[in-house]
């Protein structure tokens, strides 16, 4: 155990009150620490308050605490705190609004695992080589002594099996089976739980995975595929935007695909794009260049204006895709 790590429990275990928060548009190892860190704390025998800029998608609603994560728009607690934890956000940005929450709390601890980011809060516990951060709460639970609970155990292996593909991707390593190994022991109906996460998709997922396959456009002699949809789609197909977080994985599987864009409208405004690519291609760069981040071959950024300032920022997104791959 790193001093580092110890100096980091030592901090939690003398805080009473914490308020924990994860990035906007919260994939599965977002969703997964942010509620494997509530069941935790709430072990620990702490008062804590968890956050999100964005609803839990629906996928994530049958994890233990889910219906405890609050936006801070209807958050019921106002009370203050002594320590604010934010997972799996390489930046301030990527908080979105819960930030202003945590910015209040006298001591910010940041726990990620972005090779792409920037340093903020009082203390950064970083590991770049972790799949996941579920896989880096494994670790930090035995330092607390925290037990690993089946409850437990399907948070941070939501957070495991999502950032590796279900262990497909080249950021698995045998700390991550380890990892993995040390929840499955804890009873865990794991067969269920991956059902829920990979094969329970709605009529509207389906009908939205047709979309976006049917407008996909491949240029770069074929090693860059993009797609998009507006919010009329949704509308239509009476979908949500978190179901179709699996689809920029479904254009990168596309054999000579080297890198993957799909762009989306919300309805609050912003369009989504999100960036995926195969082995030394870093869209992690291309997302930085419009105020994004994430991992070398995952990544995303979000964009205002209006429709001839859209037109412009996806051409500027697709070019700067195709020089990355070339």
């Amino acid at each position: 155990m790193s001093s580092h790590l110890a100096a980091l429990a030592a901090r939690l275990l003398a805080s009473d009150s914490l308020v924990v928060a994860c990035h906007v548009n919260p994939d599965g190892d977002a969703i997964g620490s942010l509620l494997g860190m509530g069941l935790a704390l709430q072990q620990l025998g702490k008062r804590t308050t968890l956050l999100c800029a964005d609803p839990v998608p629906e996928k994530f609603r049958l994890l233990p605490l889910s219906d405890q994560v609050q936006t801070p728009a209807n958050s019921a607690d106002e009370g203050s705190f002594s320590l604010a934890i934010a997972v799996d956000s390489a930046s301030i940005n990527q908080l979105g609004a819960a930030y202003a929450r945590l910015r209040a709390c006298p001591t910010v601890l940041k726990i990620d695992h972005h090779a792409e980011g920037e340093a903020f809060g009082d203390v950064e516990w970083l590991e770049v080589e972790a799949a996941a951060v579920g896989e880096m709460l494994v670790e930090l639970f035995e330092v607390l002594e925290v037990s690993l609970t089946p409850e437990i155990a399907q948070c941070l292996l939501t957070a495991l099996v999502t950032d590796t593909g279900s262990f497909r991707f080249a950021n698995t390593r045998v700390a991550t089976f380890e990892a993995a190994a040390k929840l499955l022991a804890t009873g865990v109906n794991f067969a269920k739980l991956v059902e829920r996460i990979y094969w329970d998709r709605s009529v509207s997922s389906a009908q939205l995975t047709g979309m976006v396959m049917s407008r996909l456009q491949l240029i770069g002699d074929g090693m860059v595929a993009w797609s998009h949809l507006t919010n009329e789609d949704f509308v239509a197909a009476q979908g949500s935007a978190a179901e179709v977080d699996h689809l920029s994985n479904e254009l990168r599987s596309i054999a000579g695909v080297r890198a993957a864009v799909l762009f989306r409208e919300t309805p609050e405004g912003p369009v989504r794009v999100s960036l995926r690519s195969r082995g030394e291609v870093d869209v992690a760069t291309v997302a930085q260049k419009f105020d994004g981040g994430g991992h070398r071959n995952a990544s995303g950024c979000r964009f205002v204006g209006d429709a001839t300032m859209r037109e412009q920022i996806l051409d500027e997104v697709v070019r700067a895709v195709r020089v990355a791959s070339s």
